[in-house]
């Protein structure tokens, strides 16, 4: 049996991506409503989605869901049925205000790419390695590097 590595699949999810694409689409598909469903690129923080009553919780959750559908269709990466994979999440930050990396989990994302069959499952069956890293840059965002391994 030998394992192969495959090209690495990068989404980037930016500033620009988010109020220049994603809203268009987003007000297009809710012509009523007049506040943009996520404000920031960076995944929200644990601390900030467990002290929201439970309708907000899941409300929030929907939204992320919806709108991490959508960056994974705007780069087609739908229907991918990845089976066995590691995946990175490299967070950057344009201030340096102190941030606890632990706090920003990406299960809102992850459960975007189960949605759109780019993976399969988010288990450990399929991802065996899952990596997360903040730091700072030039602008918030948020990249998402999946290393897919084909066993053949």
């Amino acid at each position: 049996m030998k394992v192969e590595e495959s090209k690495p699949i990068k989404i980037i999810i930016d500033e620009n991506l988010l109020n220049t694409y994603y809203n268009n689409y987003y007000f297009v598909k809710y012509p009523k409503r007049k506040k943009k469903p996520i404000e920031e690129p960076i995944f929200p923080t644990l601390n900030s989605w467990i002290i929201l009553p439970r309708m907000s919780m899941n409300n929030l959750k929907q939204q992320w869901k919806e709108f991490g559908e959508w960056v994974i269709n705007y780069y087609n990466y739908n229907d991918l049925n990845i089976d066995d994979c590691s995946i990175c999440f490299e967070h950057m930050f344009k201030t340096k205000r102190r941030r606890d990396p632990d706090n920003y989990v990406p299960k809102f994302f992850l459960d975007a790419m189960v949605s759109s069959k780019m993976i399969i499952d988010d288990s450990l069956n399929v991802i065996k390695q899952l990596n997360l890293i903040c730091k700072y840059g030039k602008e918030d965002k948020v990249e998402i590097t999946v290393f897919p391994y084909h066993i053949f």
